[in-house]
């Protein structure tokens, strides 16, 4: 049957199987028209009877259908998305429930057997909730299949906590035939990162000395991250597909994998997909070889001779003598002196909020913070 499939991609057919069971586009571009599908049907039934491969009389579609069951999921042209059908989200976020009720019950200890068979279910839905493999990442590392019981971080804990809301997830399904926003080419170098969108906006700056020491990998990962940051103005108020270039297979793999081994790997593939979930941004990486990444290369590396900063001591003696300034006009992240600052090139630049609030107005805040995706840290009572 690979062979079959191998044949047909060949003929220029986007081809899913799984066993015995076949999907099928039609030939040329995406959507297909009715009468390339069409076509791309009876080309398909014909090779399988010269092949002396039967086709189930009662399964699949023959005329045309907006909502098509395939392999446990529903392709919805008219949403143009695939997702979940109702009786399986319904079983995925029963399940989430069920693990929290006892775990809230049994001092945050749940059944083995229980996670991992929930696990199962959540790799199983990837396909149309492709957050599901980052969100099941913390639950498969605090699972202990060899005892009967497991007990779950806070960080399994707010993961299976999304799984229970689900059905109320605008962001669940994927889309079939997402737009493209573009081109983002980024590299890391041991003490600084660079990108360019398009081949036309270049970013960069360097790595704290904290980030310093860490693997290159987790660098990638970060870059990419950055540049996004960076280039956040461009991205906002559009929701589509962004295609990445790294020159690294392990950041390429770990972000289109939605999950790494490593605890810092994971750490920064969550920030960044924080960030992804900000703009509304698909990410899609391909490798690009490190000898064909030029331009995002020598901007990782590149230095800046004027890139020096006042001492601290200095700038606290010119702000007790002229007033409190407010903006710093040649600057970069790393060693801004004001919360406002210009940059030479486009900078990862967010506005990070201090939020002390009167108590009984701690909803309102909170429900503020949602709607605006703001990052904030928030003094309220426990």
């Amino acid at each position: 049957m690979r062979l079959v499939v191998a044949a047909l991609r060949l003929l220029g057919y986007r081809v899913n199987a799984y066993v015995d069971d076949f999907a099928s586009t039609g030939r040329g571009p995406q959507p297909s028209t009715a009468a390339a599908a069409t076509a791309g049907r009876r080309d398909i039934l014909q090779l399988f009877r010269r092949l002396v491969l039967q086709v189930h009389p009662t399964k699949g579609e023959a005329v045309g259908t907006t909502r098509l069951p395939l392999l446990g999921f529903l392709i919805d042209t008219t949403r143009q998305v695939v997702v979940l059908p109702a009786a399986r989200l319904t079983k995925l976020v029963t399940g989430a429930k069920v693990l929290l009720s006892e775990a809230t019950r049994r001092s945050w200890r749940v059944s083995s057997w229980s996670l991992q068979q929930f696990s199962g279910m959540t790799v199983s839905c990837y396909l149309a909730i492709p957050s599901a493999l980052f969100r099941r990442r913390r639950l498969y590392d605090v699972t202990r299949p060899k005892i009967r019981v497991s007990r779950l971080s806070h960080g399994a804990a707010r993961d299976l906590r999304w799984f229970t809301m689900l059905e109320q997830e605008p962001g669940v399904g994927r889309a079939l035939w997402p737009s493209t926003l573009g081109t983002l080419t980024t590299d890391a170098s041991p003490y600084g990162w660079g990108g360019h969108w398009q081949h036309l906006l270049p970013a960069a700056g360097f790595f704290s000395a904290a980030q310093r020491d860490l693997h290159i990998n987790v660098k990638e990962v970060a870059a990419v991250r950055f540049c996004l940051l960076a280039f956040g103005s461009q991205l906002l108020g559009e929701e589509g597909l962004l295609q990445l270039r790294v020159d690294s297979r392990v950041a390429m793999h770990v972000i289109n994998g939605f999950s790494s081994r490593s605890p810092v790997l994971m750490a920064g593939l969550r920030n960044l997909h924080e960030v992804a979930l900000l703009y509304r941004v698909a990410l899609r990486a391909s490798w690009l070889p490190s000898m064909a990444n030029v331009w995002a290369d020598t901007l990782s590396r590149k230095g800046d001779r004027d890139d020096w900063r006042l001492s601290d001591e200095m700038f606290t003696r010119l702000q007790l003598r002229y007033g409190c300034h407010t903006v710093d006009r040649f600057a970069t992240p790393l060693n801004a002196l004001c919360p406002r600052f210009n940059t030479k090139m486009h900078a990862p630049v967010r506005e990070f909020n201090w939020v002390n609030p009167p108590f009984s107005q701690a909803a309102r805040v909170l429900n503020k913070v949602y709607a605006d995706k703001a990052t904030e840290t928030v003094i309220l009572p426990v």
